[in-house]
């Protein structure tokens, strides 16, 4: 019994009987995130904070997991699990995550530049503020995201569910969330949606069994990504030969990447 408890280090802790405890945390966290969103969104042009920088509402997740903290607690992947500095292990997962998206972003340029599509723009140069300055409020707004989606939301699920349906309906959560993509039309969502998916499943792989870690490994991949498709791929005007490149690159990258980590886990 206990090697069981072991191989579910965020599990929420909940008291022997309490009933709905697993839709609790769900809805608690799902009703926190919404209204935390909804919030930051109002209080973003308050703080005269350039989107461009940093968008508020990244932290919305963030206020679902408090929320889940203060209703539910504890919850053993916030509050418990193993420490949050990170270990070779981490480290390496960091790497692996790194690669397979150096792999996607450079897959992506050649298939746009094989069907003669611009690639671009450099958004880093177009930003005016030191990338120095600009990283950091990038890491901050991902780990805001990711303290939800990953490190709550894709471990919490894993109790009950497969760790690929976990993450499919991460995914697809975290699709929804994002609202500014609704005006490009169902086609550009759709292949946004892919991609969303295809991106949940294959972290979900990588921060298997991390503890706290799964914060750094999940953050790092997500800010990578952002930074990448930044300087390679246009879609702030919902671009949809980019969407599409992405979702079908990170989709294949996601197909490859999961036989792999069953195989691994299997050992």
């Amino acid at each position: 019994m206990t090697a069981r408890t072991n191989l579910r280090p965020f599990a929420p802790t909940r008291r022997r009987g309490a009933p709905g405890g697993f839709w609790t945390a769900i809805v608690v966290f799902g009703l926190g995130t919404i209204l935390g969103s909804i919030a930051l969104r109002a209080l973003q042009p308050v703080l005269g904070i350039s989107p461009a920088l940093l968008v508020l509402p990244q932290l919305g997740p963030s206020v679902g997991v408090l929320g889940v903290v203060l209703v539910c607690k504890p919850v053993a992947g916030v509050t418990g699990g193993g420490s949050w500095w990170p270990d070779v292990r981490v480290l390496r997962r960091v790497g692996c995550g790194a690669a397979v998206l150096a792999a996607v972003l450079a897959l992506s340029v050649v298939v746009l530049a094989g069907t003669g599509r611009a690639v671009g723009p450099p958004g880093l140069g177009q930003l005016g503020v030191s990338l120095w300055f600009f990283v950091p409020l990038q890491l901050l707004g991902v780990c805001g995201e990711e303290l939800g989606w990953r490190v709550f939301l894709q471990q919490h699920l894993q109790t009950r569910w497969p760790m690929t349906a976990a993450a499919l309906a991460v995914g697809t959560v975290w699709a929804g969330w994002h609202v500014e993509y609704y005006r490009f039309g169902p086609l550009f969502f759709g292949a946004f949606w892919l991609a969303c998916v295809a991106l949940s499943v294959i972290l979900a792989h990588l921060v298997h069994r991390t503890g706290r870690g799964a914060l750094l490994i999940a953050g790092a991949f997500h800010c990578l990504l952002n930074l990448g498709t930044l300087v390679v791929l246009d879609f702030s005007g919902g671009e949809l030969p980019h969407m599409l490149v992405l979702a079908g690159t990170t989709g294949g990258a996601a197909v490859v990447l999961a036989p792999v980590g069953r195989v691994r886990r299997e050992r």
